[in-house]
């Protein structure tokens, strides 16, 4: 059974064997994620991703080196915005699954350029998190052992998970 936990601090500074962040083809960002992973590998991850990283698909860059980060690889999703959040959260869990991952960090997705653009509220988006994570755990994966939710300055998005997953 996938545990889910949440914690509120630096995603970079939680322990996983990879970070999920979102990647879009607009060239937005950086973005807090992007930042707090290159403030510890530099350009070790961002430089790897396939150009053609298509909205809804997912890849694991790995580490090419040591990093001061406390993750080890970094798992992009592709997020242009058109597909709903669940089913991005939900092809990043997979993905983690399918490489054989036994725990990543997620932060709290589409609350900052993302939630703009699309004029989602971040109560939705959060309500899509939580839908594609119970789905996916649903699925009852192999792999994929802890599924650490990471709220940077955002108490309210942490008490919302803790009560809607019952943490």
């Amino acid at each position: 059974m996938t545990t889910v936990q949440i914690v509120s601090g630096n995603i970079a500074e939680v322990p996983a064997d990879a970070l999920i962040t979102t990647h879009n083809s607009f060239g937005f960002g950086p973005g807090y994620i992007d930042l707090a992973i290159t403030n510890v590998a530099a350009d070790m991850f961002h430089p790897l991703v396939p150009h053609n990283l298509r909205d809804g698909k997912a890849c694991v860059v790995r580490a090419t080196g040591a990093h001061a980060g406390a993750f080890k690889h970094v798992l992009f999703v592709g997020d242009d915005w058109k597909k709903p959040l669940l089913e991005i959260v939900l092809a990043a869990l997979e993905q983690a699954e399918r490489v054989g991952l036994h725990s990543v960090s997620l932060p709290i997705l589409r609350t900052g350029a993302a939630q703009k653009m699309t004029g989602d509220s971040k109560e939705k988006n959060m309500q899509a998190m939580v839908a594609g994570i119970n789905q996916f755990r649903a699925s009852k994966p192999s792999h994929l052992q802890t599924i650490t939710l990471v709220a940077y300055k955002d108490s309210s998005g942490e008490r919302y998970f803790k009560q809607a997953l019952g943490l």
